[in-house]
């Protein structure tokens, strides 16, 4: 299903299951279809899951607009609003951490639990912070963006050990 935001950008989400709202939020280059394994997992414990791309990512508009975390963020409160959820649970990935930061700030009142995976606080490495995105510094970063990474992402989920993390996080949010 498809949202219109403020500023006339469609933005692509799914909602499946009933009860309280999980929402998952994507990283840097990331797409909705990334969080299947914890949708199905978390539907069949009885939440309402929901998933989206940001703009210009997977199944949304792509525009030359809106390419600031604060419209990102902007984007995500416009979705939640739209849905007509007061408050929910949301679980950011790399960027998407970043952008639940910002949430927190900009509208902490929707975040009932916010928890944050494999997000850096600095993404360039420097002379002293040697843990950034990707080994980019500021003098390589042109160069090493043009290449294919060698990374591998979670497109088929997370193996069933790891549901136990959901389990944690359902008895969290139910707090």
């Amino acid at each position: 299903m498809d949202f219109l935001t403020s500023d006339g950008i469609k933005i692509n989400y799914q909602v499946k299951g009933t009860g309280k709202p999980i929402i998952f939020v994507a990283g840097f280059g990331g797409y909705q279809e990334v969080w299947t394994m914890q949708v199905d997992y978390l539907t069949q414990m009885g939440y309402q899951v929901i998933t989206y791309d940001h703009r210009n990512f997977g199944r949304s508009q792509r525009t030359k607009k809106g390419h600031t975390l604060q419209r990102l963020t902007d984007d995500l409160i416009e979705l939640v609003h739209y849905l007509g959820i007061k408050q929910a649970v949301f679980v950011g990935h790399s960027m998407g951490g970043s952008l639940l930061l910002d949430l927190i700030k900009t509208a902490p009142n929707l975040v009932k639990l916010a928890v944050i995976v494999d997000q850096t606080p600095f993404m360039l490495n420097t002379s002293d912070w040697s843990y950034g995105f990707m080994n980019y510094t500021l003098n390589n970063y042109v160069r090493e963006a043009k290449k294919a990474p060698d990374v591998h992402e979670t497109l088929h989920g997370v193996d069933n050990r790891v549901a136990m993390i959901g389990e944690m996080w359902c008895k969290i949010a139910q707090s």
